[in-house]
């Protein structure tokens, strides 16, 4: 990609690809920067501060803060990719865990473009091999008009090497698994590409979760279910609900369970 000749705070504007609208094309602006304290933060300060902000990219090689759910710190060196993307908010924020659910799926098809045994581990976690590949999240913010904006967050291992690392048995990137380093403008430009369907997805409740269940890893699998450390619930994962919620069914019956500050692990 060419850079353009906008520049701001040292960032360089590139113009990535074309974004659908209702009326229009509209390019995705990249923002990139070789160090970031979090790309997630940087599109939340340009969101208070901006109010025609949809469809812009924030990327960095490296991350001081990075971050992913419940605060955890999500390690960024060098040879991953880090991204977040700001989106126009098209359903009612009383149904925001549903971006979570849809960007899933986004991120999972972009993904099996270079991997194609990706699967998504309840509620953002994208795994090969049983080990994490990618993690994202998902926030809401206002612009100075009160209008809502969604950003996505994303970390992939791309060309990081975990063989000889503490983490080899939870964690892996795209060059472990292919034997080759692949080119992160290659995978950021697979995930945009696919975020622009998300609007879409989102219309489409049932499709959505139609799609979440086929490229999820625990359907059918035995799970517990922790909050703060202590088990809430075990028992076998049978879906997700019309909000994205899993479904576990129990030795009673089955519950329904929100993302918020759960987490989930697989048995056996």
């Amino acid at each position: 990609m060419s850079a353009s000749t906008t520049s701001s705070n040292n960032l360089i504007s590139y113009p990535i690809r074309s974004a659908p609208t209702s009326d229009d094309i509209q390019s995705v602006l990249a923002v990139y920067d070789y160090s970031s304290d979090s790309t997630n933060s940087a599109a939340k300060r340009f969101v208070r501060s901006e109010q025609n902000c949809d469809y812009t990219l924030f990327i960095a090689q490296t991350q001081t803060q990075g971050r992913g759910r419940k605060g955890n710190v999500w390690s960024s060196e060098l040879g991953g990719l880090y991204m977040s993307i700001i989106l126009p908010c098209v359903c009612d924020i009383s149904n925001a865990s549903l971006y979570s659910t849809a960007a899933g799926v986004c991120v999972q098809k972009a993904l099996c473009s270079f991997l194609p045994t990706c699967r998504i581990k309840w509620p953002n976690d994208m795994l090969v091999s049983n080990k994490k590949l990618c993690g994202l999240m998902c926030e809401l913010v206002c612009d100075p008009s009160g209008r809502y904006h969604v950003i996505i967050g994303i970390g992939v291992n791309v060309n990081s090497s975990f063989y000889d690392s503490p983490l080899r048995d939870t964690a892996t990137s795209i060059r472990d698994e292919l034997g080759h380093e692949m080119t992160i403008t290659d995978v950021c430009k697979a995930i945009v590409h696919e975020l622009m369907l998300l609007p879409l997805l989102i219309a489409d409740n049932d499709s959505l979760i139609q799609a979440y269940t086929n490229a999820s890893c625990i359907v059918g699998k035995d799970v517990k279910l922790l909050a703060a450390g202590n088990v809430k619930a075990h028992g076998k994962a049978v879906g997700f609900d019309n909000l994205g919620r899993v479904l576990i069914q129990t030795e009673i019956d089955i519950k329904s369970f929100d993302y918020g500050e759960i987490s989930l692990r697989l048995e056996g």
